[in-house]
C-alpha cells in the first residue's frame, strides 16, 4: 500500500508538472467549485496529486517513514484506515469550507495531494510510538520522533489553508481511534477484495521478505537495540555455560561484565552490579 500511494504521487506530480501542465488546474478545488458549480469529483482528483513540489518531498518521506504502521496493521487493515480516515477529513473539510462561506471569510484553494492520508497517521505515531530522549536544546527535550512532527509542521504552516487541511486531518485520526460512528468497521475492505489486489497488483509491490531473519526487527531504534542485546546476552550466556572450566573457576560473574562493559547500555551498570555480586 506504502508503495501504491507513493508511486501514484510522485508519477502523478511530475506528469502534471511538465508534460500535463495546462490540466492542473482539475486537480484543485474551492468553496465555489463545489457548492456553487457542484463539481464534487474534484474531491477525488484533488487527493491524487501534488502540485507543490515541497509538499511531494515531505510528504514523501513521511508516507515512507509511516510504512511502520502498515508492518503492524496489515496492508488490507492498513489501506482500510487509509481510506476512512481520508473520507472524515474530507467531510471535515467541506464542513469548514461551507461553514467559512456563511462566515464569508475568504478561502482560496486548499491544498492538492494526499494530505487526508498523510496527517491521521500522527495519531498513532503519537499514541503508540515509543518516545525515546535523545538529547536537549535549550532544555527542551530532543527525541527520535521529533523530525518527523518538524517535517509534518513545515507542511501545515505553510498558508491558512494548509492549516485547516492538517487540522481536520488530524480530527479525522482522532475520531477514527475512538472508534466514532464505528468507522474502523463500517469502513474496511472485504478479505475478498484484498484477495483480488493481492493477486494482481500486488504481485508487482510486493516485497521479498528478510534472507536474515535474525536481524533486529522492532519498529524503532530502541526496541532494535534491546533485541540485539537480548541476543548478544543469549550467545555470551550459551558460550559460558559451553566452557566447564570456566564455570569451574567461578568466573561466570566476570565474563558477563565483561560483555556488559562492551554493549554500553544505560541499565547495564545496575545489571552488572548485581551479577558480580552473586555469581
Amino acid at each position: 500500500v506504502t508503495k501504491g500511494v507513493l508511486a501514484t504521487s510522485i508519477l502523478s506530480s511530475f506528469a502534471l508538472t511538465f508534460p500535463l501542465h495546462y490540466h492542473r488546474q482539475y486537480f484543485i478545488y474551492t468553496s465555489d467549485q463545489i457548492f456553487q458549480k457542484q463539481q464534487l469529483w474534484r474531491l477525488i482528483t484533488s487527493k491524487l496529486v501534488f502540485l507543490d513540489v515541497k509538499d511531494l518531498f515531505i510528504c514523501s518521506l513521511l508516507i515512507y517513514y509511516f510504512r511502520i504502521f502498515e508492518r503492524r496493521f496489515g496492508s488490507r487493515k492498513y489501506a482500510s484506515y487509509l481510506l476512512s480516515t481520508g473520507f472524515l477529513a474530507t467531510l471535515l473539510e467541506l464542513l469548514c469550507l461551507y461553514v467559512c462561506q456563511l462566515l464569508e471569510t475568504d478561502i482560496t484553494s486548499l491544498p492538492s495531494g494526499p494530505l487526508c492520508f498523510v496527517f491521521p497517521l500522527f495519531i498513532p505515531y503519537y499514541f503508540d510510538i515509543p518516545r525515546v530522549a535523545m538529547t536537549t536544546i535549550l532544555g527542551v527535550p530532543v527525541t527520535g520522533k521529533t523530525f518527523t512532527y518538524i517535517l509534518g509542521l513545515q507542511i501545515a504552516s505553510t498558508t491558512a489553508e494548509s492549516r485547516l487541511a492538517a487540522l481536520c486531518s488530524i480530527i479525522a485520526g482522532l475520531l477514527w481511534r475512538i472508534n466514532f460512528l464505528k468507522f474502523q468497521s463500517v469502513i474496511l475492505i472485504p478479505n475478498c477484495v484484498g484477495q483480488v489486489f493481492e493477486k494482481t497488483i500486488g504481485r508487482l509491490l510486493r516485497s521479498k521478505p528478510p534472507k536474515n531473519i535474525r536481524l533486529p526487527m522492532g519498529a524503532t531504534l530502541e526496541l532494535q537495540r534491546q533485541e540485539q542485546l537480548d541476543r548478544l546476552e543469549q550467545q555470551m550466556l550459551w558460550q559460558t555455560f559451553q566452557n566447564p572450566n570456566h564455570l569451574a573457576n567461578n568466573n561466570v560473574g566476570g565474563g558477563l561484565a565483561t560483555f556488559f562493559q562492551q554493549v554500553r547500555h544505560p541499565d547495564l551498570p545496575r545489571v552488572e552490579s548485581e551479577i558480580i555480586s552473586n555469581p
